[in-house]
């Protein structure tokens, strides 16, 4: 998930410095009821790029909801991206976490 939100960020703004690239997470959402999994994208991209962090998650949102895997994106807080995955990317991963076990993640 993290290669797709890093290229929607590259599709807006192709000439985004590497360093701030390097600075976006995608992680699991604090709360389920916001979502599978959460970016810091816009935040991190705000500065350079001198747009409001929640112009920039919603341009960031139009981008994400076009991938498949994407079932939904909003924006949240200050400018926060919340993700919801189509169950098929969560089934996807599951044959590798059974293999991995307690690593998984390592």
């Amino acid at each position: 998930m993290n290669d797709d939100v890093l290229a929607a960020l590259s599709e807006l703004f192709p000439d985004l410095p590497s360093e701030v690239m390097a600075k976006v997470e995608v992680t699991p959402a604090r709360d389920a009821a916001h979502g599978d999994m959460a970016t810091n994208a816009a935040l991190v991209a705000a500065k350079p790029t001198r747009m409001a962090p929640a112009t920039l998650a919603a341009a960031l949102v139009e981008k994400l909801l076009a991938h498949p895997e994407i079932l939904a994106a909003e924006v949240a807080g200050p400018g926060f991206v919340n993700l919801r995955l189509a169950p098929g990317v969560l089934l996807a991963v599951l044959p590798t976490v059974l293999r991995h076990g307690v690593r998984f993640g390592d």
